[in-house]
């Protein structure tokens, strides 16, 4: 199968990436549970991460990644204040980049006397661990978080919230090691406003409408290990139509009112889920493929997360013309989420990989597979083609 030979070249490019500030080797967090609070007027998340961690013993302190996070208190799972430190200083620097800043170096101390946990997260090797507590809040300008004002939207109504790690910026909203080699589970009890629905990379565990006179309370569990960009959350006015057992739409009544036969979407996602299957295995991500319409302010998004796929407004139709772009997000599923690479240098196995799964997923729905296979392979080589000219042009300027 074609995921063999993906994990074979991810494992032998095995590497720390530059773009993170910890030596996961040994320290790493294993598992994050999250309780944050959606705040539409301070536009900001605030709340609580714990963080459960093993470390070697000869180790007396965890490094994770920080972008902007306004951290108020660390303590144990008893409550003892740990020492840490955000140093502001620690400019992490891309030499040909676009992005200058990418963050800062959060440290925490472990005590020495600190008792053990026991976590779902079973490791090979022998590591102490605990649960670390972390009380902070999103920056209101957090690279991570776009906070769409009413106006943005396609109802105009209300505003809409909406994660893109963009792959480093996972640190911009709550604290982690921020590289694709520290995969975690994770759990996250969101509260917002009443009306509001929250989605996220994970499976809906509960949804408690009476904890509060102002704001209900969302539980997802991700059960599966997946890395820090490929946790995601959506808040925002959404109605839901179910179009198949393991398929919902969410999207703003705007589009839901406009009479879009979402349900003839149907048919083609569960044969490009079986056809997928039967390239790369089983489907790891329970029972769920749902689908989110964005609002029309985001025309373009890209992002690899499980669970849950992110759509432009722009590519709703009745004929379903476009659904091959759920191919790409489909592969995504397994090249990028399930297998990842090591470090954000080999990202490139990620994109090649699930471009080349999504290909073959939509032609072999198709009649004329070899004709659509000719007429990708010419697109691919010409993509390719551009990429190495622009390259050589900018070294040729510098």
């Amino acid at each position: 199968m074609y995921y063999v030979l993906y994990i074979w070249i991810a494992r032998s490019v095995a590497k720390r990436s530059n773009l993170s500030s910890h030596f996961y080797e040994e320290a790493r967090v294993v598992s994050i549970n999250l309780f944050l609070t959606v705040d539409f007027n301070q536009r900001v998340l605030k709340g609580t991460a714990h963080l459960f961690i093993e470390w070697k013993p000869s180790i007396n302190e965890i490094i994770l990644d920080n972008f902007g996070l306004d951290v108020l208190s660390v303590t144990g799972s008893d409550g003892t204040p740990f020492i840490y430190r955000v140093e502001d200083d620690f400019d992490h620097r891309i030499k040909n980049g676009h992005a200058p800043y990418i963050g800062s170096r959060f440290s925490i101390q472990i005590p020495q006397n600190v008792g053990s946990v026991n976590t779902t997260y079973k490791s090979k090797f022998r590591y102490n661990r605990h649960m670390i507590q972390i009380e902070y809040k999103t920056s209101p300008n957090s690279p991570a978080l776009y906070w769409l004002t009413p106006e943005q939207t396609a109802d105009g109504l209300y505003p809409f919230l909406l994660s893109n790690n963009k792959l480093i910026y996972a640190r911009a909203w709550f604290p982690c090691q921020d590289t694709p080699s520290v995969k975690i589970i994770y759990t996250a009890k969101i509260s917002v406003p009443k009306r509001y629905k929250v989605l996220m990379s994970a499976y809906l565990h509960d949804v408690d409408y009476n904890n509060n006179l102002d704001l209900d309370v969302y539980t997802f569990i991700q059960s599966n290990r997946v890395p820090p960009y490929a946790v995601i959350i959506a808040v925002g006015l959404l109605e839901t139509i179910h179009i198949s057992e393991k398929t919902k739409v969410f999207a703003e009544s705007k589009f839901i009112n406009e009479h879009i036969d979402y349900t003839s979407y149907s048919d083609g996602i569960e044969t490009m889920l079986q056809v997928a299957e039967s390239l790369c295995g089983p489907y790891m991500w329970g029972h769920k493929y749902d689908i989110c319409v964005l609002p029309p302010s985001i025309a373009h998004f890209k992002i690899e997360c499980p669970c849950v796929t992110f759509i432009s407004s722009t590519i709703l139709g009745e004929d379903r013309t476009r659904l091959s772009k759920f191919a790409l997000n489909i592969s995504q599923c397994w090249a990028g989420n399930l297998v990842t690479c090591s470090n954000y240098e080999h990202l490139w196995l990620n994109r090649s990989f699930s471009n080349f799964i999504g290909r073959k997923i939509y032609c072999r729905i198709l009649q004329d597979c070899e004709a659509m296979q000719s007429f990708l392979d010419k697109i691919g080589i010409r993509a390719l083609k551009n990429m190495v000219k622009y390259s050589t042009l900018i070294r040729s300027n510098k």
